[in-house]
């Protein structure tokens, strides 16, 4: 069983017979088409390492192909299936030379011009992309050292770009369009993927730029010039391809907390999430855990903090808490955090009790056909499913959800069920009868139910499944470690944001 939510869950699988749905052959590949062309730089010449992309032109922002421009600007997406497509471009290159376009020469997906796609045809196209402004400039830190590592932001209706400072404190931001806009320097959250050129990955953001080691606490962050506020920056106004040089920044060094998480025995806690917050209010800093138990809280001002650690795995199994150990924010122990520097903790995370339910019964019955003259068993896709869910070894009452899917073996189709929301009080068994309706699945099918509670009425957000299956056979319920037909099946599991 996973931690954090309690799973329990049953599969069966349940043929159905020719009579019940009729025998159907294999899908059939659909013809499909391409969209080839060439990508030119503004003076005309080829623009390579472009990522292109084409998406449905009624869901524009999910791609269904894409290729990188070769050194002579040409492109083939291979593999679409017939429709209308919006094109994308967007300059692979670091630093970025073009701002981002879709076809023909338009800003957004909503003013693009489709591109057709036909059954075993390809459609040629060509663009040229704008020329694109750059801002530059260098970072220091308030010792007079380079300042790497900082997220350099820029950011004007319509158009972006960011980029990291490199070892000398030097930063370009790129592809920008005429605008006037706001720069940012600051921490950087989450890493900035900068796409593969030409000859790299499979993917257009596989590679991840280098984020250089500065001052380890990073920097406090401003807006240029030298401001803390965005509405108290200074714009910076840009012409079609200008290079604005200058556009410099004197960061404060920042101080941090540094936490090491451990459980009761003293090993390392991970999936830990977490927050450290100047009591006043002024500036918080965020962190997850490195995966071993440790995590540094950068980007501190000198002063009195808290700190906040919450479960934030995919498998929940800690209490939240405020250090050391509190229950709530005023009764948190007050740690100080030096100018320019850092300062350890220790944080013991306790773990959560851990409902137990168990679904003991599922069980899957054909419903007999109706006629004039009553009720005779006979073929149909109508199914009745009957499921015991058990709270026996708990000393108190569970909130729980239960979820009910079928699965076929043939296609891998997915139907939802049931979705019940229950509380099972100690000792008890709950019974659960449903119907479901099988008609459009194809081949031999599998029911599967699966039970998740939270412990202590902790509900949370993140999706559960069991680690345990049983197939209902002829002769009972047998227990079997894999799910019947190999992967486990693509659908969502249950909990409070459960969908199909």
């Amino acid at each position: 069983m996973r931690r954090g939510f309690r799973a329990a869950a049953l599969v069966m699988a349940l043929p159905l017979s020719a009579t019940t749905l009729p025998a159907q052959a294999g899908p059939v590949p659909k013809p499909v088409g391409a969209i080839r062309g060439t990508v030119y730089a503004p003076a005309g010449g080829p623009a390579a390492d472009v990522c292109v992309s084409a998406a449905p032109s009624d869901d524009p922002h999910w791609s269904e192909g894409w290729a990188i421009t070769e050194p002579d600007g040409s492109f083939d997406i291979q593999d679409l299936e017939p429709g209308d497509y919006i094109v994308h471009f967007e300059d692979c290159a670091a630093p970025r030379r073009y701002p981002s376009e879709y076809f023909e020469n338009a800003l957004t997906a909503e003013d693009a011009t489709p591109v057709p796609v036909a059954p075993r045809r390809v459609t040629s196209i060509v663009a040229t992309m704008d020329a694109g402004a750059s801002i530059t400039g260098t970072l220091t830190d308030d010792a007079g050292e380079p300042a790497p590592g900082v997220c350099v932001f820029a950011d004007a209706d319509g158009s972006h770009s960011h980029a990291y400072s490199n070892d000398t404190g030097r930063y370009v931001l790129g592809g920008l369009r005429p605008d006037a806009y706001v720069v940012a320097f600051g921490r950087c959250l989450f890493p900035i993927y900068v796409p593969s050129p030409h000859g790299g990955s499979a993917s257009p953001t596989a590679s991840v730029s280098p984020e250089p080691q500065g001052w380890p606490y990073g920097y406090i962050g401003e807006f240029y010039d030298d401001a803390e506020s965005r509405a108290a920056a200074t714009p910076i106004a840009l012409s079609a391809g200008e290079l604005r040089d200058g556009i410099d920044a004197t960061l404060e060094r920042a101080s941090g907390i540094e936490v090491e998480l451990i459980d009761d025995e003293g090993l390392p806690a991970a999936g830990v999430c977490v927050t450290a917050e100047a009591v006043d209010g002024s500036r918080s800093s965020f962190e997850y855990d490195d995966g071993d138990g440790r995590a540094i809280l950068r980007g501190l001002t000198a002063g009195p903090h808290v700190v906040h650690l919450s479960d934030c795995s995919w498998d929940p199994q800690w209490r939240d808490q405020w250090f050391d150990r509190a229950r709530t924010r005023a009764s948190a122990t007050v740690i100080e955090v030096p100018p320019h520097g850092g300062v350890p903790i220790v944080a013991t995370m306790e773990r959560r009790p851990m409902p137990d339910l168990e679904v003991s019964e599922l069980a899957v019955r054909p419903v007999p056909l109706q006629t004039d003259a009553g009720s005779v068993p006979g073929p149909g896709t109508q199914r009745e499913i009957t499921v015991l869910v058990d709270n026996i070894g708990n000393a108190a009452a569970q909130d729980a959800q239960l979820v009910l899917t079928a699965q076929s073996r043939t296609d891998r189709q997915v139907r939802h069920i049931a979705h019940r929301t229950f509380t099972l009080p100690a000792g008890r068994t709950k019974r659960f009868v449903e119907s479901f309706d099988a008609t459009g699945m194809v081949g031999d099918l599998v029911v599967r139910a699966e039970v998740c509670a939270w412990p202590e009425r902790e509900r949370s957000n993140n999706v559960a499944e069991a680690r345990s299956y049983a197939v209902i056979g002829g002769t009972g319920i047998g227990v079997d470690a894999k799910f019947p037909f190999g992967p486990r099946p693509q659908y969502h599991g249950c909990g409070p944001s459960f969908f199909v």
